[in-house]
C-alpha cells in the first residue's frame, strides 16, 4: 500500500491555474506523468458566463488548447550569450556614456540610449550560429503601443531575415519577455525598432501614455539571449521573505544622526519536490556557473501575462536532499538586484 501511495505521488501532479484576464475560467489540471508530456488531461472547467455550471472533460493531448498545453514551469536563463566576451555588439546611434556594451555590465540602471526616435536597431553577433530560445529585454522604455521586433538570421542581412517576431509588451511589466518552443540557432540577432510615427515625452514626466513612447531616445539596461531550463516540476510554493534593508544610521554624542543608506531588495524562495536526477543536474551545471555572484534571470511562468520576471543573484548555497527512489527536494533563494 505504501508503495503504492508513493507510486501515485510520484507519477500525479494537480495544478489549478484561472485566467486572471477574463476573471471567469478556473482549471485544475491532473498530469498523469510529470517526466512525460501527458497524453490525457482532466479538466474540470467553471464558466460563470454560462451559469456558473461545471463540468469535467478528459480531452486527448492533440484536443487540449495550445496555450493550455504550453503551460510552462518556471524558468531560470543563466547561460547568457549577450554577454560573453566573443560577442561583438554595434547599435545604429548610442549616446556618449550610454553606449550598447552597457547592456552587457550587471547595472540595470546604466543603460543604452539612442540617440533619438525613429529606426534603431542593437545587433549582436555571435561569432557562430548558437542555440537560442528566449530573450529578455530588461529595463525599457516601449509600452504596448510601441512595435519591437526580435530578429536572426545566418548572415548580417536584414532584409528578410529567418526570424523575425514582434514582441508582446506588456502594460505592467518592467521587462520584454519572449520565448521560442523549439531551439533557434543563429550567428546573428538584431532587436529591431521600425521607423514610424512617435510622440515623444517632451514634457520628460516619464509615463507611457503615448503612442509610441520615447524620451526622447530608447533605453534598455540589460538583455538575455540563450537557452534556459525548466525543472521538470514546478516550485511548490513561494512566498517573500519580506524586503531587506541594510542602511546604517549613527547617533553621534550630540545627538546628530548620520545615514547610510543601501537601496532596499526583495528575497524571494523557492521549494522544489520530487526532482529527478536530470532536474540536479541542471540545477548544479547553473551553480557550478554563476555561483552567487552572477546575475541571472528567473520567470516564473513565461505563457501568461501575470508572470514575474525577476533580474537576481542566487542568495543561497546548493543544497539537495534525497526522497528516495532517484527523487530529490531542493529549496533556492533568490536575491533581487539593486
Amino acid at each position: 500500500m505504501a508503495d503504492s501511495l508513493r507510486y501515485i505521488q510520484q507519477m500525479v501532479r494537480l495544478v489549478p491555474f484561472c485566467n486572471l484576464r477574463d476573471q471567469q475560467m478556473v482549471r485544475l489540471v491532473v498530469y498523469c506523468d510529470p517526466t512525460e508530456m501527458p497524453h490525457t488531461r482532466f479538466v474540470p472547467y467553471t464558466n460563470e458566463k454560462n451559469g456558473r455550471q461545471i463540468w469535467w472533460n478528459p480531452v486527448s493531448e492533440e484536443a487540449v488548447d495550445p496555450t493550455e498545453r504550453e503551460f510552462s514551469y518556471i524558468r531560470f536563463m543563466w547561460n547568457n550569450l549577450w554577454d560573453l566576451a566573443d560577442t561583438t555588439l554595434t547599435a545604429s546611434t548610442e549616446q556618449t556614456d550610454f553606449e550598447v556594451g552597457r547592456t552587457q555590465q550587471r547595472w540595470s540602471h546604466w543603460t543604452w540610449r539612442s540617440l533619438a526616435c525613429g529606426e534603431q536597431w542593437l545587433k549582436a553577433d555571435l561569432g557562430s550560429a548558437k542555440d537560442v530560445q528566449s530573450l529578455i529585454l530588461w529595463n525599457h522604455w516601449w509600452n504596448p503601443g510601441s512595435t519591437v521586433r526580435i530578429q536572426g538570421n545566418d548572415a548580417d542581412a536584414w532584409g528578410a531575415p529567418a526570424i523575425d517576431v514582434t514582441l508582446d509588451i506588456p502594460s505592467s511589466q518592467y521587462s520584454i519577455t519572449h520565448t521560442w518552443n523549439t531551439i533557434q540557432t543563429y550567428q546573428w540577432w538584431r532587436i529591431y525598432v521600425p521607423a514610424g510615427v512617435v510622440s515623444e515625452d517632451t514634457d520628460n514626466r516619464g509615463d507611457k501614455d503615448d503612442a509610441e513612447y520615447c524620451h526622447p531616445y530608447y533605453k534598455i539596461g540589460r538583455i538575455f539571449l540563450g537557452e534556459y531550463f525548466s525543472p521538470s516540476v514546478n516550485f511548490n510554493r513561494k512566498f517573500v521573505l519580506g524586503l531587506k534593508d541594510e542602511s546604517k544610521k549613527e547617533v553621534a554624542i550630540s545627538g546628530a544622526m548620520t545615514s547610510t543608506l543601501v537601496p532596499e531588495y526583495e528575497l524571494v524562495q523557492y521549494d522544489f519536490q520530487f526532482l529527478t536526477a536530470a532536474d540536479i543536474v541542471s540545477f548544479t551545471e547553473m551553480f557550478d556557473a554563476v555561483g552567487r555572484k552572477t546575475p541571472i534571470f528567473v520567470v516564473e511562468n513565461e505563457k501568461y501575462w501575470w508572470r514575474r520576471t525577476y533580474y537576481t543573484t542566487l542568495f543561497n548555497d546548493f543544497g539537495v536532499d534525497s526522497e528516495g527512489d532517484n527523487l530529490f527536494q531542493l529549496s533556492t533563494i533568490i536575491e533581487g538586484m539593486r
